[in-house]
């Protein structure tokens, strides 16, 4: 994950955890904004899914760019005001499972929703969010916590941000520990 940290949320982004902004006082519901050629299709499916009459209610806002990169907004604004005004930001798969998406998610205390991965077993402790097998349970579980159970969600997003510190705290001590031992090494 050292290599998965946002790409430039880390000069945008100096700030104590405590300061994201409220999740019940953030405007948009949900959102996505990527490019349309990773995933395997996983961004198709999830744009289709969340254009179901049934999810009409949750006003997810999913664009699907020719290039993340290129898209007129840059990473800044979409880092800072798209995901930083949206309670819940939908992370799926792009060419590998988990990337630097993320952590931005995190970071902005925004609450992930994802399909269960593998990968998510192996971190520290579980990561917060809104999980399920298929986008139709995930977004059951959104239209739920969006509508019935805010203050869960609220729960949520500080996890999220709770995790995403936990995370660069234990990487900061594991990088000291490892240039403790070049150095020691190199004195020898």
């Amino acid at each position: 994950w050292i290599f998965l940290m946002p790409h430039d949320i880390h000069v945008m982004l100096q700030r104590p955890v405590t300061s994201a902004w409220p999740i019940q006082q953030r405007s948009q519901n949900c959102t996505f904004r990527g490019s349309r050629k990773t995933g395997n299709g996983a961004r198709v499916r999830l744009q289709t899914a969340t254009q179901q009459e049934k999810y009409k209610n949750l006003n997810c806002s999913v664009i699907l760019d020719k290039e993340f990169a290129e898209n007129p907004m840059g990473k800044f604004y979409y880092i800072n005001t798209l995901l930083g005004d949206t309670k819940v930001a939908f992370n799926p798969r792009g060419d590998h499972p988990e990337c630097h998406r993320l952590p931005e998610i995190l970071k902005m205390g925004t609450v992930p929703a994802m399909l269960e991965d593998e990968y998510m077993q192996y971190t520290f402790r579980p990561i917060p969010g809104i999980k399920g097998p298929t986008w139709d349970v995930v977004l059951d579980q959104m239209q739920y916590y969006l509508t019935e159970n805010e203050a869960r969600l609220a729960a949520l997003a500080q996890d999220a941000n709770l995790w995403i510190s936990d995370l660069e705290t234990c990487m900061t001590s594991d990088m000291g520990v490892i240039l403790e031992g070049v150095h020691h090494d190199y004195q020898k």
